[in-house]
Protein backbone atom coordinates (compact mmCIF):
# COMPACT_ATOMS: atom_id res chain seq x y z
CA UNK A 1 0.00 0.00 0.00
CA UNK A 2 1.24 3.54 -0.75
CA UNK A 3 0.07 6.94 0.07
CA UNK A 4 0.70 9.85 -2.10
CA UNK A 5 -0.40 13.45 -1.13
CA UNK A 6 -0.05 16.64 -2.50
CA UNK A 7 -0.61 19.73 -0.04
CA UNK A 8 -3.68 21.76 -0.92
CA UNK A 9 -1.00 24.58 -0.62
CA UNK A 10 0.93 22.91 -3.49
CA UNK A 11 -1.16 23.86 -6.24
CA UNK A 12 1.63 23.76 -8.63
CA UNK A 13 2.63 20.05 -7.51
CA UNK A 14 6.83 21.08 -6.92
CA UNK A 15 5.69 19.23 -3.42
CA UNK A 16 4.54 15.68 -3.29
CA UNK A 17 4.59 13.31 -0.24
CA UNK A 18 4.77 9.22 -1.14
CA UNK A 19 5.06 6.90 1.75
CA UNK A 20 4.99 3.33 0.92
CA UNK A 21 3.98 0.92 3.96
CA UNK A 22 5.56 -2.36 2.87
CA UNK A 23 9.25 -1.02 2.53
CA UNK A 24 8.33 0.91 5.33
CA UNK A 25 10.09 4.60 3.29
CA UNK A 26 8.42 7.96 3.56
CA UNK A 27 9.66 10.08 -0.10
CA UNK A 28 9.57 13.91 0.19
CA UNK A 29 9.82 15.85 -2.96
CA UNK A 30 10.30 19.81 -2.11
CA UNK A 31 11.49 22.39 -4.76
CA UNK A 32 14.85 21.93 -3.56
CA UNK A 33 15.59 18.47 -2.60
CA UNK A 34 14.05 15.06 -2.75
CA UNK A 35 14.57 13.55 0.49
CA UNK A 36 13.66 9.11 1.77
CA UNK A 37 13.01 8.77 5.68
CA UNK A 38 13.24 4.54 5.61
CA UNK A 39 12.71 2.41 9.23
CA UNK A 40 15.48 0.41 9.77
CA UNK A 41 15.40 -2.59 12.37
CA UNK A 42 18.78 -4.07 11.34
CA UNK A 43 20.21 -4.33 14.74
CA UNK A 44 19.27 -2.67 17.97
CA UNK A 45 21.59 0.13 17.46
CA UNK A 46 20.16 1.18 13.90
CA UNK A 47 16.45 0.26 15.17
CA UNK A 48 14.83 3.76 13.82
CA UNK A 49 14.62 6.31 10.72
CA UNK A 50 17.06 7.23 8.34
CA UNK A 51 17.12 10.26 6.13
CA UNK A 52 18.70 9.53 2.59
CA UNK A 53 18.71 13.49 1.02
CA UNK A 54 19.59 14.05 -2.17
CA UNK A 55 21.01 17.69 -2.98
CA UNK A 56 19.43 20.74 -0.62
CA UNK A 57 21.78 21.04 2.24
CA UNK A 58 22.37 18.09 4.24
CA UNK A 59 23.24 15.45 1.27
CA UNK A 60 23.83 11.87 2.33
CA UNK A 61 22.74 9.40 5.12
CA UNK A 62 22.37 10.49 8.49
CA UNK A 63 20.25 9.05 11.50
CA UNK A 64 16.68 11.19 12.21
CA UNK A 65 14.39 10.94 14.77
CA UNK A 66 10.51 10.07 14.69
CA UNK A 67 9.96 13.65 15.31
CA UNK A 68 11.92 14.86 12.19
CA UNK A 69 10.14 12.47 10.14
CA UNK A 70 6.99 13.63 11.47
CA UNK A 71 8.20 16.88 10.60
CA UNK A 72 9.04 16.33 7.09
CA UNK A 73 5.28 15.41 6.39
CA UNK A 74 4.32 19.05 6.28
CA UNK A 75 1.52 19.04 8.88
CA UNK A 76 -0.04 16.00 6.99
CA UNK A 77 -2.19 14.33 9.25
CA UNK A 78 -2.60 11.03 7.27
CA UNK A 79 0.97 11.21 6.36
CA UNK A 80 1.94 11.92 10.25
CA UNK A 81 -0.50 8.98 11.62
CA UNK A 82 1.24 6.92 8.88
CA UNK A 83 4.58 7.33 9.97
CA UNK A 84 3.78 6.91 14.14
CA UNK A 85 1.52 3.69 13.27
CA UNK A 86 5.17 2.22 11.46
CA UNK A 87 6.98 3.55 14.30
CA UNK A 88 4.97 1.71 16.72
CA UNK A 89 4.76 -1.50 14.84
CA UNK A 90 8.00 -2.11 14.55
CA UNK A 91 8.86 -1.01 18.60
CA UNK A 92 6.05 -3.47 19.65
CA UNK A 93 8.22 -6.50 17.48
CA UNK A 94 11.85 -5.83 18.77
CA UNK A 95 10.43 -5.61 22.69
CA UNK A 96 9.78 -8.91 21.96
CA UNK A 97 13.37 -10.03 20.74
CA UNK A 98 14.60 -9.74 24.05
CA UNK A 99 17.69 -7.54 25.29
CA UNK A 100 18.98 -5.18 23.78
CA UNK A 101 16.15 -5.26 21.52
CA UNK A 102 13.39 -3.71 24.68
CA UNK A 103 16.10 -0.78 25.14
CA UNK A 104 16.16 -0.04 21.57
CA UNK A 105 12.61 -0.50 21.30
CA UNK A 106 11.66 1.77 24.32
CA UNK A 107 13.86 4.72 23.18
CA UNK A 108 11.54 4.30 19.80
CA UNK A 109 8.79 4.21 21.43
CA UNK A 110 10.04 8.04 23.39
CA UNK A 111 11.05 9.72 20.26
CA UNK A 112 7.45 8.74 19.19
CA UNK A 113 5.59 10.21 22.17
CA UNK A 114 7.89 13.27 21.66
CA UNK A 115 6.64 13.11 18.04
CA UNK A 116 3.51 13.55 19.07
CA UNK A 117 4.20 16.69 21.56
CA UNK A 118 5.32 18.65 18.61
CA UNK A 119 4.76 22.14 18.20
CA UNK A 120 7.19 22.96 15.70
CA UNK A 121 5.32 24.33 12.41
CA UNK A 122 7.50 24.26 8.57
CA UNK A 123 7.86 27.36 6.99
CA UNK A 124 7.53 25.32 3.48
CA UNK A 125 3.74 26.19 3.25
CA UNK A 126 4.40 29.69 4.35
CA UNK A 127 6.98 30.39 1.57
CA UNK A 128 4.77 28.38 -0.97
CA UNK A 129 1.71 30.65 -0.40
CA UNK A 130 3.70 33.86 -0.25
CA UNK A 131 5.12 33.24 -3.68
CA UNK A 132 1.59 32.62 -5.24
CA UNK A 133 -0.06 35.24 -3.27
CA UNK A 134 2.50 37.90 -4.34
CA UNK A 135 3.22 36.57 -7.79
CA UNK A 136 2.07 39.38 -10.13
CA UNK A 137 1.27 37.08 -12.74
CA UNK A 138 -1.32 35.04 -10.73
CA UNK A 139 -3.59 38.38 -9.93
CA UNK A 140 -4.17 42.05 -10.44
CA UNK A 141 -3.65 43.10 -6.81
CA UNK A 142 -0.43 40.99 -5.39
CA UNK A 143 0.43 40.50 -1.93
CA UNK A 144 3.07 42.72 -0.96
CA UNK A 145 4.92 42.42 1.84
CA UNK A 146 4.08 46.05 3.14
CA UNK A 147 0.53 44.75 3.42
CA UNK A 148 1.24 41.61 4.73
CA UNK A 149 3.85 43.28 7.92
CA UNK A 150 0.97 45.59 8.12
CA UNK A 151 -2.09 43.18 8.88
CA UNK A 152 0.08 41.63 11.79
CA UNK A 153 1.43 44.30 13.29
CA UNK A 154 5.07 44.18 12.17
CA UNK A 155 6.13 47.41 12.26
CA UNK A 156 9.99 49.24 12.50
CA UNK A 157 9.98 52.93 13.23
CA UNK A 158 6.70 53.29 12.05
CA UNK A 159 6.93 51.67 9.01
CA UNK A 160 6.06 48.02 8.27
CA UNK A 161 8.96 45.08 8.88
CA UNK A 162 9.35 43.66 5.51
CA UNK A 163 12.65 41.82 6.79
CA UNK A 164 11.07 40.82 10.54
CA UNK A 165 8.14 39.16 8.28
CA UNK A 166 10.68 37.25 5.80
CA UNK A 167 12.74 36.17 7.95
CA UNK A 168 9.60 34.45 9.69
CA UNK A 169 8.33 32.95 6.48
CA UNK A 170 12.27 31.02 5.72
CA UNK A 171 12.68 33.07 2.48
CA UNK A 172 15.46 36.05 3.90
CA UNK A 173 18.45 34.93 6.30
CA UNK A 174 19.32 35.49 9.74
CA UNK A 175 22.61 35.32 11.57
CA UNK A 176 22.84 32.09 13.87
CA UNK A 177 24.72 31.35 16.77
CA UNK A 178 27.98 29.91 14.87
CA UNK A 179 28.09 33.15 13.06
CA UNK A 180 26.75 32.35 10.27
CA UNK A 181 23.74 32.90 7.72
CA UNK A 182 20.15 30.58 7.81
CA UNK A 183 17.03 30.66 7.31
CA UNK A 184 13.84 29.36 9.16
CA UNK A 185 12.54 26.10 8.63
CA UNK A 186 10.48 25.97 11.33
CA UNK A 187 7.86 27.96 13.98
CA UNK A 188 6.10 27.76 16.53
CA UNK A 189 2.12 27.29 16.71
CA UNK A 190 1.50 31.03 17.18
CA UNK A 191 3.88 32.20 14.90
CA UNK A 192 2.30 30.19 12.30
CA UNK A 193 -1.48 31.43 13.18
CA UNK A 194 -0.11 34.98 12.65
CA UNK A 195 1.53 33.96 9.45
CA UNK A 196 -2.03 32.94 7.88
CA UNK A 197 -3.10 36.41 8.95
CA UNK A 198 -0.48 37.94 7.37
CA UNK A 199 -0.98 35.67 3.98
CA UNK A 200 -5.03 35.31 4.28
CA UNK A 201 -5.24 32.11 4.23
CA UNK A 202 -7.03 29.77 6.71
CA UNK A 203 -5.24 27.55 9.15
CA UNK A 204 -6.90 24.49 7.77
CA UNK A 205 -4.80 24.92 5.14
CA UNK A 206 -1.86 24.49 6.19
CA UNK A 207 -2.53 21.23 8.80
CA UNK A 208 -3.18 23.79 11.96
Amino acid sequence: MTLEITPTWASDQTVRLSLCHQRRELTVHTPDELCRYVLDDASPDRLGWAAHTLGGQRPGRRRVTVGEVVFACLREWEAEQAVLDLTARAAHQAAHRGEPWRRAAKRLRAQAEQARQRQRVPTLPFQMLWSQASDPSRSDQPLTASLAAERIGYFLDGRPDTTRLRRRLGVADQDDKAGGQRRQRAVSYDTALTLCTALGVDPVEVGL
